[in-house]
């Protein structure tokens, strides 16, 4: 139950996932199961990060982490670690983002886990765009929408090329941004993956707007605005906005 909640915020039931969520959390406490417990705080995490409230990301994170700590549960560490970096880094602090990411990312190879590994490496590539290493988080967005195909991770494959969109975005090939903000759509739409497809929309009206397509600017950001108002995203509404304002 408590891992849906993630599944569920990805498709922007954000109302079922935080319900299910506190039901998962209040479960495992009466079972006193650590295990259990780490795993919602930590799908828990991800579904905050996804609404954009990065505080409750954190405090889920590092909720997680102390459980795990303190209840022996290493496996789930280098997880939840990943977690944490990355809502901080979201939330503005980069710099101990990537302090953490690294310290995550030591403690997965010391414990020779492949799946924290993969885990971490997608952290690695928005620590990269956050950065502005838009040369090196190129290849590494790449290699992981490779794998998404590769191990047929639909869900994984929509997000990770949004996310590739907004790394080409960054650069000088607005053609290329935009194809990959087009395919990121197509597949988030039949995947339901509403808040993925928002933010498709917002980086096509930014690019847009700086290639001075104003018409087709207006329309994603209003796409963008009405998403994320429906959903209810406060974070990504006030962006989508603001870009809006600077359109007129």
């Amino acid at each position: 139950r408590g891992r849906w909640a993630s599944s569920l915020a990805l498709r922007g039931e954000f109302d079922a996932a935080f319900g299910q969520g506190a039901e998962a959390l209040r479960l495992a406490e009466a079972g006193d199961h650590p295990f259990t417990l780490a795993v919602v705080c930590w799908a828990l995490s991800i579904a905050y990060e996804i609404r954009g409230r990065f505080e409750d990301a954190i405090r889920l994170a590092q909720r997680g982490l102390m459980v795990c700590r303190e209840r022996h549960v290493p496996f789930l560490v280098p997880f939840l670690q990943g977690r944490l970096a990355g809502s901080i880094a979201l939330s503005g602090d980069i710099i101990e983002g990537q302090r953490l990411l690294r310290e995550a990312q030591e403690v997965a190879q010391s414990m020779h886990s492949g799946a924290a590994g993969r885990s971490l490496f997608f952290t690695a590539v928005q620590m990269a765009l956050l950065a502005g290493e838009v040369d090196r988080a190129l290849p590494m967005a790449t290699a992981a929408l490779n794998h998404s195909r590769e191990t047929g991770l639909r869900d994984v494959e929509a997000v990770t090329l949004q996310l590739l969109a907004e790394i080409t975005a960054a650069g000088p090939d607005a053609a290329s941004a935009e194809y990959c903000y087009d395919a990121a759509i197509a597949l988030a739409g039949e995947q339901g993956l509403r808040p993925t497809v928002a933010h498709c929309h917002l980086g096509l009206g930014k690019l847009y707007r700086r290639t001075g397509k104003r018409e087709q600017a207006h329309e994603h950001l209003t796409t963008a605005v009405t998403m994320y108002r429906e959903m209810d995203m406060p974070f990504w509404l006030e962006k989508a906005e603001t870009e809006m304002r600077e359109l007129t």
